[in-house]
């Protein structure tokens, strides 16, 4: 929500306490640093510099931007040129390897968080796998997957009649040869019954154990984290040009995704901008599940209400609208500037 935008160091005490901006300012403000970044970023760099933001990064963060404050026209904008030369992203073919460290850094990562396995070390480094894992691999379980998760990754059947493969990359359950840290499914414990599948996408679930990495060291995590990938970007696009009822351009871009998970690629084409939007919500919510995205979807769709309450989600019965929406401004920031107000109902 609004926040203080502090774009300059303050020069004396007086200075220290800015009150809280409107969040569009805050938006316009990011949308300017990121525009700026776009003109004075490389397109790429050597190998040695991997991982650092390139100008396609900042382009896409400003599409993102876009989005989020409904400038379809600046969506458009920012991330058109990335689906062009002299960029070359495009989809890998197997989607699962986004997720695991054989293929980091591949030619669909746009950014992506560089994490490494450092000897002697002990500290869960960034988006922990061992909170995730099962017991059997000293993990914690403190992450899993909701059936409404499940099922919907089933309501598709791909061209052969098979499962969406992306259901395969993301989840684990017992389907025959299921194996999950080298152990068969079967033989996991599941801590909650009523869930039937257990996370896969960015677990090292080819290993014994969460708790070591391969360097020695412990709670570490050494898998990459993509947080802005080229999938992310056709999604954006067909979603602006949904939203302006360019459903043709919308399709174009809807189809590589759908093409990659092996559905029917012609299934957007007739489709008009109420069924084109459904699917748009359908496919991220596949494509980007376990990516810290799908809550900021919901609201920003403005059915964040519905979707949670229409969920098996633990809790929600203590979902209030307008306080749960946002998080609250941390105690320790009010603490430290008073000018601040903790938002509403918190």
């Amino acid at each position: 929500g609004d926040v203080p935008l502090i774009i300059s160091v303050p020069q004396n005490k007086d200075e220290y306490f800015v009150k809280q901006s409107l969040a569009k300012e805050v938006w316009e403000q990011a949308k300017a640093d990121f525009k700026a970044a776009s003109e004075t970023l490389p397109i790429a760099y050597s190998s040695e510099f991997t991982g650092r933001a390139t100008q396609g990064a900042a382009l896409a963060y400003l599409g993102k931007a876009c989005l989020y404050t409904n400038d379809w026209e600046g969506v458009i904008t920012a991330l058109t040129p990335l689906t062009k030369s002299p960029y070359t992203y495009k989809l890998v073919d197997n989607f699962g390897d986004n997720f695991v460290i054989a293929t980091e850094n591949n030619e669909e990562s746009i950014f992506e968080v560089q994490f490494k396995d450092i000897p002697g070390a002990s500290f869960p480094n960034g988006f922990s796998a061992r909170m995730v894992a099962p017991a059997e691999a000293q993990g914690w379980y403190e992450l899993f997957p909701t059936n409404k998760l499940f099922d919907a990754f089933q309501k598709e059947k791909t061209v052969d009649g098979e499962l969406d493969p992306r259901m395969y990359a993301t989840l684990v359950w017992k389907y025959e040869g299921a194996m999950f840290y080298n152990r068969p499914f079967e033989s996991l414990v599941l801590p909650f019954p009523q869930f039937k599948s257990w996370l896969k996408k960015y677990q090292n679930y080819d290993r014994d154990t969460e708790s070591i990495g391969l360097a020695g060291s412990l709670n570490m995590m050494d898998n990459n984290e993509r947080i802005m990938r080229y999938d992310y970007v056709l999604m954006m696009l067909a979603e602006a040009h949904t939203m302006k009822n360019q459903l043709s351009e919308a399709h174009t871009y809807l189809k590589q995704i759908r093409t990659r998970a092996k559905l029917d690629e012609n299934k957007t084409a007739s489709y008009n901008r109420e069924q084109m939007m459904a699917e748009i919500q359908h496919q991220s919510m596949l494509e980007f599940a376990r990516e810290n995205q799908r809550f900021y979807d919901l609201r920003r769709w403005g059915i964040l209400k519905q979707e949670l309450l229409n969920s098996d989600k633990e809790g929600k019965e203590f979902y209030v609208e307008g306080k749960h929406d946002f998080f609250p401004i941390p105690q320790s920031e009010i603490n430290a500037n008073p000018a601040i107000e903790q938002n509403p109902y918190w």
